[in-house]
C-alpha cells in the first residue's frame, strides 16, 4: 500500500468522477494504474515485434537501412 499527493485540481476531478459513478478514489486510481502498465507491456510488445521484423526483413536481403532510407530522401533527424 502506498499514498499519492496529487495537485487540488485533480484531486478535485478524481471526486467528481467518484460521485458520477460511485466506487471509490483508491479504485479509480487502481484502474487507471492498471490501464497504464497494460498499454506499457503493449508498447513493449509492439516495439519488440517491430524490431524482429526489421532483424528479418534485412537478414532476407530486402529493401535498405531506415538510415540509408532517411539519408536518400534527404530528412534530417
Amino acid at each position: 500500500m502506498f499514498s499519492v499527493t496529487l495537485p487540488d485540481t485533480m484531486e478535485g476531478q478524481l471526486k467528481a468522477v467518484i460521485e458520477e459513478t460511485g466506487g471509490t478514489i483508491s479504485e479509480l486510481v487502481a484502474n487507471a494504474v492498471d490501464r497504464y502498465l497494460r498499454e506499457l507491456e503493449e508498447d513493449r510488445q509492439d516495439v519488440e515485434a517491430a524490431r524482429l521484423a526489421l532483424e528479418e526483413y534485412e537478414r532476407d536481403g530486402g529493401g535498405i537501412s531506415l538510415d540509408e532510407f532517411v539519408r536518400e530522401l534527404g530528412l534530417q533527424v
